[in-house]
Order: structure tokens, then sequence, then C-alpha cells
């Protein structure tokens, strides 16, 4: 009559490009332990002997919920393990590199210092030459790069949370 212990889920990520999804954790040995994804029965396993668990659970577009139960012998239910919320998606996030011509040419006698200026998704990473730069709430960016004589390869690439990538490359070169 004493209902097993709640499943113990890992935190899993809380976004992600991949539609699937791994998700482990800790239970009663020998107990099933049921998963609900986004308030639905999905899918069911049994507990190792050891108290681990590991299945891959096939995510929705857009936010997905992720809690499980567990099932003993007897057929008592534990409570709702802790629910997760886990972001698919898989749009690759927008970036405009507004002030950089591929193959332009920088003429100045004052200093080897260029701007990198542009936009991205706010919530975003922007790596610039793999520098990280931080954009505004409303994902604007700048960053000052230094450039070398003759052809410089800027690449700039934005990393949204799901890990989607959008890259570009431009060539600048510097002539004193």
């Amino acid at each position: 009559t004493i209902p097993p212990q709640v499943p113990i889920i890992s935190a899993p990520v809380e976004a992600t490009f991949s539609a699937q999804i791994a998700v482990n954790g800790f239970g009663e040995p020998e107990s099933k332990v049921i998963f609900v994804l986004n308030g639905e029965k999905f899918d069911e396993l049994t507990i190792a002997e050891d108290g681990t668990f590991e299945t891959e659970l096939e995510l929705l577009e857009g936010e997905n919920t992720i809690a499980a139960y567990s099932v003993d012998e007897a057929g008592n239910e534990s409570e709702l393990s802790r629910t997760f919320t886990t972001i698919q998606d898989a749009t690759e996030p927008m970036l405009d590199v507004s002030n950089i011509e591929d193959g332009m040419t920088v003429e100045t006698r004052k200093n080897q210092n260029f701007a990198v200026e542009g936009v991205t998704d706010p919530d975003a990473k922007v790596y610039i030459n793999g520098r990280i730069v931080f954009p505004n709430s409303e994902g604007a960016f700048k960053q000052t790069v230094l450039l070398a004589e003759g052809e410089n390869i800027l690449t700039i690439e934005s990393v949204d949370k799901a890990g989607n990538k959008t890259s570009v490359e431009k060539t600048v070169t510097y002539i004193p």
C-alpha cells in the first residue's frame, strides 16, 4: 500500500534543435517509470536494479513539458515528479551584419580598429572570429576588431539557446 519513490529526473536541456531528447534519472529499483510528455502518458520502462533509468523522448516543435511517476508491482503510484520544460526549436537565428561589404577595403592611417556591427535574435550569442559578443535586448551588437595589414577574414556566427547557428564570412582588406 506504500507508493514507490517519486522518480528524480536529471534536468534536461532548456532548449534544443533536436526532435529527440535523452531523459535519465533515478527511481525505486525494478518499479516502472511512466513518462508524461505535454500532459499525456508517453512511454514507460522498468527502472534498473541500480535505480537508474534512461530513455529518449520525441519532442514537438515549441515548448514541451516533461515529468514522470512510478508504479510498483502492487500497482501503487507515486506522486508526479518535478515538471521540466524544454523548447524544441529548429529555426536558425537571424543574422544581419550591416556595416561590412564582402571584399571591402579599409584605408586609414589612424588605427587598425574596425567596428563590426549587426543585429541578431535578442537571446542569441554572437561570435566574431571566435570571441563572444552579447547582443543588447533588441539583438543589436557592436564589437571592435583589430585588422592586420592586408586581407582579413571575419567570421561572424550567431548561436541561439537551442544551438542553431547562422554564420557569415566577410573579407576586409586593410591598407594603412
